[in-house]
């Protein structure tokens, strides 16, 4: 048995007695739903829309420690104003890119800003001179985060390793 007191006035109050157990009769216990957003892909019991197209990637990334200490170390360099182009020739169904682009050129904002510009600056070069291109790992350097005329520089860069890499 419960007892329950309960303040109606100052100074006047009422007891009750409540038994603790449940009658047959009473209802079932209510939960709330989860707070489920049911625009999230992962609630969405329907079909899935057939104009949907899946995206195809142009480039890929340089995965593993391996790749990235081999890029760096036997990979051919050419640097245009405060960017550095590192290329290294490896056998893939598209060419590879990663990034090193250090604290000093700005907080992560301006970090993650240039390399999606730089993203897709290379993307576009890549798309326009598929047949030309050469096949690898790519890994740009960022020197500083004044990089006036990305395409220009990063076009110069690419043809200079195809040089440099013709010449080898």
């Amino acid at each position: 048995m419960l007892k329950v007191i309960s303040y109606f006035r100052k100074g006047s109050t009422s007891e009750k007695n409540i038994s603790t157990k449940c009658s047959s009769k009473s209802q079932k216990t209510w939960f709330p739903a989860a707070n489920v957003n049911k625009r999230r892909p992962s609630h969405y019991k329907g079909e899935t829309a057939a104009w949907k197209a899946k995206t195809v990637s142009v480039i890929g990334r340089v995965k593993g420690r391996d790749r990235h200490t081999a890029l760096l170390r036997r990979g051919i360099r050419t640097k245009k104003g405060p960017i550095e182009l590192v290329y290294l020739s490896e056998k893939t169904d598209k060419p590879s890119l990663a990034f090193a682009i250090p604290k000093i050129v700005g907080k992560a904002v301006t970090r993650n800003r240039i390399r999606r510009q730089l993203r897709e600056e290379f993307t576009k070069i890549v798309a326009r001179e598929s047949k030309n291109f050469l096949e690898g790992n790519y890994l740009i350097k960022v020197h500083s985060a004044e990089i006036l005329n990305i395409n220009e520089l990063l076009e110069e860069a690419i043809k200079d390793l195809k040089l440099q890499h013709e010449r080898n």
